[in-house]
């Protein structure tokens, strides 16, 4: 038999997937891959924004936070609440923008410059030049939504201290509970912000 006999037996012959199993391996892979993309949830990043209405003017005494320390719950970037058994729930589809311990930071100093209006207010790491003359430092031991309750819990403590100066820091703490009307992602986010206004203003009555 000849070469074009045999390109004229086979040429509309179809392809079947039982001799190409190849093929068949493409297909359920691309059918895999389409249903897991129909079921994922989509990530969504939140951050806090400072709520400022006046801008700071007055040349106020040279002031700087230096240390903020977080919860331990804080270092995984999810938002996070307590569920009914009292535990640390995550929910990894919502995440905090990265890092929240500057987004933090940042939304403090300018709220603190509001509340109090000087405009020298700086977070470590400072410039070369700058010599703050007070300095804070900041631990916040709870900053999460009891959902059960439909409360937002906040606790911090902090220490004034005065650069070059032999007196002892003075010590303050702040703790407060909030109601949460919603547990939506959302409103555990503006919740968490208006913790943290509420925590700026207790820090500027101190200074």
């Amino acid at each position: 038999m000849r070469l074009t006999d045999l390109t004229k037996k086979h040429k509309n012959k179809p392809v079947s997937l039982r001799t190409a199993p190849a093929f068949r391996t493409i297909a359920l892979a691309l059918t895999a891959s389409l249903l897991g993309a129909c079921g994922s949830v989509p990530d969504t990043y939140h951050s806090l924004r400072p709520e400022i209405s006046i801008t700071p003017t007055r040349q106020g005494t040279p002031t700087a936070l230096r240390y903020t320390e977080l919860p331990p719950y804080y270092d995984s970037e999810y938002l996070v609440w307590y569920d009914e058994h009292g535990r640390i729930t995550r929910d990894k589809s919502q995440h905090w923008t990265y890092p929240f311990s500057e987004n933090l930071r940042d939304v403090l100093r300018q709220a603190i410059a509001a509340e109090t209006g000087n405009s020298r207010l700086y977070t470590y790491p400072l410039a070369e030049n700058n010599r703050p003359e007070v300095l804070l430092d900041l631990q916040i031991r709870e900053l999460i939504a009891d959902l059960p309750h439909q409360r937002f819990l906040i606790s911090a403590q902090w220490q004034v201290s005065h650069a070059g100066s032999d007196a002892a820091p003075t010590n303050h703490e702040y703790q407060q509970q909030l109601p949460l009307a919603k547990t939506d992602p959302d409103s555990l986010v503006a919740a968490t912000a208006q913790a943290v206004k509420q925590l700026a203003s207790a820090i500027a009555r101190s200074l």
